[in-house]
């Protein structure tokens, strides 16, 4: 067990390094997400649109944040023939872990960031600021670990970053319903209770994910190494 958390910092220290060594795609991802942020902060600005539907814009640009960034962590490794590589050192398990800490870590960073942009410009108060952070951090595990997972699966196929969308659609949308939940809470609307509710459909949602992700990734590159 030890070793094997060693090797998930290994492999947690290497994304890093690849992704500050040549870190275009980051600061491009970080360009849209923070513009499609401002965008809607000033549409909202000017609105002032309802508690709910502010809730939904930011369960929206946490979703596109996600799709923007995630699925490139698995699926250009195969893309570039790297991921091989990776099996030849670790562990299927200690991938997915690697990959689902340092997803989670860049995810609720840019999470953050919109969060503050869109809440900042929309003039909307936050009623509940834990409830809001949690939120965040919560999805930020949910998109981190679908898309990993969905990208495990769809590494073998021709059209994998088409295979790996059709699989998140489904995964995605439960998981977005209860967090517009939390942050209809956050800013002032729905009961207490409920949003403990959805906190909690959460958080089983992301223990369901790291229980059954790194047995389905060792499945999956078992039948890849079969082939």
């Amino acid at each position: 067990m030890n070793s094997s958390w060693i090797n998930v910092r290994r492999l947690l220290a290497k994304e890093f390094r690849t992704e500050f060594r040549s870190p275009t795609n980051l600061w491009t991802a970080l360009i849209l997400n923070s513009a499609c942020a401002t965008a809607l902060g000033l549409a909202a600005n000017r609105e002032f649109p309802g508690r709910e539907l502010l809730a939904g814009m930011l369960v929206a640009l946490l979703i596109f944040s996600a799709v923007s960034v995630l699925p490139r962590l698995i699926i250009a490794e195969g893309d570039q023939g790297t991921y091989d590589f990776l099996r030849l050192h670790f562990q299927p398990e200690e991938i997915f872990w690697g990959k689902f800490l340092y997803a989670a870590l860049v995810q609720f960073a840019g999470g953050v960031l919109i969060t503050t942009i869109l809440v900042g410009m929309s003039g909307r108060p936050v009623e509940q600021a834990a409830f809001l952070l949690l939120g965040v951090l919560l999805e930020t595990l949910c998109f981190a670990g679908t898309l990993i997972l969905c990208g495990c699966f769809a590494l073998g196929a021709s059209a994998r970053w088409t295979l790996a969308g059709m699989l998140a659609i489904p995964l995605l949308l439960p998981q977005s319903i209860a967090g517009q939940g939390v942050f209809r809470h956050a800013f002032g609307a729905g009961l207490p209770s409920t949003a403990w509710v959805n906190v909690g459909a959460l958080a089983g949602y992301v223990l369901v994910l790291v229980a059954v992700g790194p047995p389905l990734c060792r499945a999956v590159s078992s039948l890849g190494a079969d082939k």
